[in-house]
């Protein structure tokens, strides 16, 4: 599996505790300002990016991992930007920083980015357009099929995601 995100020196050590120690103060805790200061604050170990994934590390390794966050942010993003060139452009900086970053290969990364933006697009359907005309039916008339498609698509796709991954 690697090394694991908690061995890793560049990463901000987190310290977990019960609800009841809100007087110490931590970044993102939601019982730290004012709150903490009148005593009512609330959970004091808010899930943050980095505590999931220190619970994700455990799971599966950095490529499996970055390969799934990158295929379901592709697919989330493809809902406000339908193009795939300009799905790329929002989202290629953050998919090859990441890379970077973690020390994995970008091909891997690319491929799920382009996984994510083909399997929504069966709730678009751009691509079904001149059939419909065609044919006389109306987007609503092939939606349920598409809706179908989508999730038989994600369930093959992600554990092949894990799988292939590594």
């Amino acid at each position: 599996m690697g090394s694991s995100w908690a061995d890793r020196t560049d990463l901000p050590k987190q310290e977990f505790s019960a609800a009841g120690d809100a007087g110490s103060p931590r970044p993102g805790a939601a019982g730290s300002g004012a709150a903490r200061e009148t005593g009512q604050g609330g959970c004091s170990a808010t899930p943050t990016f980095s505590s999931l994934a220190l619970a994700l590390d455990g799971l599966l390794s950095r490529e499996a991992n970055a390969s799934v966050i990158t295929y379901l942010s592709a697919c989330a993003i493809n809902l406000l930007v339908p193009s795939g060139g300009g799905q790329w452009a929002v989202q290629s900086p953050i998919i090859l920083e990441m890379s970077k970053s973690l020390g994995i290969e970008r091909a891997p990364l690319v491929m799920a980015f382009a996984y994510g933006d083909q399997t929504t697009n069966l709730l678009q359907p751009f691509w079904a357009l001149p059939l419909l005309s065609i044919s006389g039916l109306k987007a609503r008339d092939i939606m349920g099929f598409t809706m179908v498609a989508l999730v038989v698509e994600m369930a093959i796709v992600v554990p092949c995601l894990v799988i292939f991954s590594d």
